[in-house]
C-alpha cells in the first residue's frame, strides 16, 4: 500500500483519475480519502463533482451536502460547493431551489462568479428581491 509518508495519497489519486475521466475510480479514491480523513471537505466536494460529471445528481447533492457540513471550510470553498449544488438543482429542474441558493451566494459575496450567477438568476439580483414578471 501507499506509504504513510504521503498522507494525501488517495485524494491525489482521485484528482488524477478524475482528470483522466475515470470517474468511478476517482469516486472510489475520494471515498477512501474521506474515510481516512484526508482533507474531508475537499474529498467530499470532489466526490460531488465526480457524481455530477456522471450525471448522478442525487449522489452529487448528498456529497455536497456532507461537504458543507465539514468543519472549518474557507468561505470561498463553501460558496463553490453551494454553487455546484445550485447548478445541480437547475439540471434537475428545481429552479426555485437553484435560485434560492444562487441568491444566498450573492448575499454572502456579490462578486463570487457574478457572471454565471446573474445568467441563472437574471436581473432580479441587483433589485434585491426575486420577482416574477
Amino acid at each position: 500500500g501507499p506509504s504513510p509518508a504521503y498522507p494525501q495519497f488517495n485524494y491525489q489519486m482521485g484528482i488524477a483519475c478524475r482528470e483522466m475521466g475515470f470517474f468511478d475510480d476517482a469516486i472510489e479514491q475520494f471515498k477512501i480519502a474521506h474515510k481516512k480523513g484526508q482533507s474531508s471537505f475537499e474529498a467530499l466536494h470532489m466526490l460531488g463533482l465526480c457524481y455530477k460529471d456522471k450525471g448522478s445528481w442525487e449522489e452529487a447533492l448528498d456529497s455536497l451536502e456532507m461537504a458543507l457540513k465539514a468543519k472549518g471550510i474557507p468561505p470561498e470553498k463553501a460558496l463553490e460547493a453551494k454553487y455546484e449544488k445550485g447548478l445541480i438543482y437547475k439540471e434537475l429542474g428545481k429552479i426555485e431551489e437553484a435560485m434560492a441558493l444562487m441568491k444566498e451566494i450573492y448575499d454572502e459575496n456579490p462578486s463570487f462568479r457574478k457572471e454565471e450567477i446573474s445568467k441563472i438568476v437574471g436581473p432580479s439580483l441587483s433589485s434585491g428581491s426575486v420577482t416574477k414578471r
